[in-house]
């Protein structure tokens, strides 16, 4: 039969502070429960633990045999009720989260240095990972939770907009185009781009935004990942057609975005989730930053976003791939 916790408090109390009324008022109780607390266990494991005269407790060798293995208990205990309170109060734990190999460039650093002078003693794994392995991560479990582009019709994940970002021509700054105001779809077309290739999440977004108005994207250059297009940019190689926030972080004194119009096409930066779960405290607590990085980066975070995404396909369609 096994003793409760109070129990061993009480044996532990009586043991070391001689007496019964010293351990019912270190334990805030009564004598009548301390002895009663005692009894049960001598009940239970069939043995006694103090003999008892008019005058004195002296502990059994029973009592002297089960003592040091009662206060490690209780240590444990302690400890470990301590770390459920840190995890709860944010003060301790781990989180593991899946980013964009581009934004964890970009940006994977400042969020992980403002998260460390806000919560030091919390463990981050962040994960860099291809664009379209940010959801695969979440939904295998590897991860808590993802930072990366907006995913439709995808009932198994939650999603939430941190951020917003329009489809840019990232150029040279000593491009002529670098000092216009705007670029069409049109004009793009006539100039050697870099984009990612068909079936990724971006060029799908471009594809699905130009047929609305018959138009068509056919890249010079096919890359997997935005920073690459960014390096290619850089060398004067291309023009690199993605979202303009990863610019500032990774070539900003090099490259300038020039937003590109009619149609305009917007991507959202989510945060993502498996649905129908609930982020842990330190998951949460690195949400938080995340949002006021990516406020303070691109200027469309927490304030115009933070809005959770319907998870119904079509809702979901409709709000991630936004054409204007």
């Amino acid at each position: 039969m096994n003793m409760t916790i109070r129990q061993i408090q009480a044996f532990v109390a009586v043991y070391r502070l001689g007496g019964i009324s010293k351990a019912a008022k270190r334990l805030r109780l009564t004598q009548s429960a301390v002895s009663v607390l005692i009894r049960q266990i001598e009940t239970k494991l069939g043995v006694t633990l103090f003999e008892r005269t008019t005058r004195t407790l002296r502990p059994t060798q029973a009592a002297e045999n089960a003592v040091a293995d009662s206060e490690r208990l209780l240590r444990d205990l302690d400890h470990l009720n301590a770390k459920f309170r840190g995890v709860a109060e944010r003060t301790r734990g781990e989180v593991a989260l899946a980013l964009s190999a581009g934004l964890a460039a970009a940006l994977g650093g400042v969020m992980l240095s403002a998260f460390a002078r806000r919560y030091p003693n919390i463990k981050v794994h962040m994960h860099d990972v291809a664009p379209n392995q940010v959801v695969a991560r979440v939904l295998e479990q590897a991860v808590e939770f993802g930072l990366g582009a907006s995913e439709r019709d995808n009932a198994e994940i939650g999603q939430e907009i941190l951020a917003t970002d329009q489809i840019s021509a990232i150029c040279l700054r000593s491009n002529k185009i670098a000092r216009r105001g705007s670029m069409t779809w049109d004009q793009i077309a006539m100039l050697v781009t870099i984009s990612t290739p068909r079936g990724d999440a971006l060029r799908t977004l471009i594809d699905d935004g130009l047929a609305r108005s018959n138009r068509h994207f056919e890249p010079k250059y096919e890359v997997s990942f935005l920073d690459t297009a960014l390096a290619m940019a850089a060398q004067g190689i291309g023009i690199a057609v993605m979202p303009s926030h990863l610019v500032q972080h990774l070539h900003g004194r090099t490259l300038v975005g020039v937003p590109l119009i009619r149609p305009t096409l917007r991507r959202d930066l989510c945060l993502i989730y498996k649905a129908d779960s609930a982020l842990s405290p330190a998951a949460a607590a690195f949400a938080e930053v995340a949002r006021d990085v990516l406020a303070a980066s691109t200027g469309h975070g927490a304030a115009s976003s933070g809005r959770t995404i319907a998870r119904p396909a079509a809702d979901r369609a409709r709000k991630l791939w936004r054409v204007e």
